[in-house]
């Protein structure tokens, strides 16, 4: 980054860091988390430095951004919890029998048993942090002693094992 550029950056870091602060943790209810979408929202805004340089009104590019970030981290977070609620359903047998009966009879196994064949137990508490806990990577990379880049790509490669293991629930793209 050009020294300009870098100025102007750290300005708009100085001039908006609280109010953003404020703003995510307002419509997250959680600090780490509020700080992790904050943190992206000027992690984008260094990636496109000459964009944002041009533009008008930069505080409002940042506070665009910033929601953008919080809707999609929501919706994201919601679609996971319906997930591994969905796949956690220990009541799903096909034919009505117990789990044992099941896979005595050679039925498809019961979605938790599905998800514990799939990924070893560390990723499945690495999982329910992420999920059912609502930790933020900042906490998830305190908690196992990894970087926020390594949670977070953690917790992409066990979505992935799952989303192989149940295609019934991968996001349909719309037409």
């Amino acid at each position: 980054m050009e020294p300009a550029q870098n100025r102007f950056l750290e300005e708009l870091f100085r001039s908006y860091y609280n109010n953003l602060l404020i703003y995510a943790n307002t419509c997250l209810g959680n600090p780490a988390v509020a700080e992790d979408m904050v943190q992206d929202t000027f992690h984008e805004a260094a990636n496109q430095i000459s964009k944002l340089m041009e533009h008008p009104y930069p505080d409002r590019w940042l506070i665009k951004t910033l929601k953008f970030k919080i809707r999609n981290y929501t919706r994201s977070q919601s679609r996971q919890m319906k997930y591994l609620v969905d796949c956690m359903d220990f009541t799903a047998c096909p034919s009505g029998d117990s789990v044992e009966d099941s896979v005595i009879n050679g039925e498809q196994q019961p979605p938790f048993q599905r998800i514990r064949n799939t990924i070893q137990e560390d990723e499945l508490r690495f999982l329910i942090d992420a999920t059912l806990n609502k930790y933020s990577h900042y906490q998830l990379a305190a908690k196992y002693g990894i970087t926020v880049w390594a949670s977070a790509k953690r917790l992409s490669r066990i979505r992935e094992k799952l989303s192989r293991e149940f295609p019934e629930h991968r996001r349909r793209k719309k037409l």
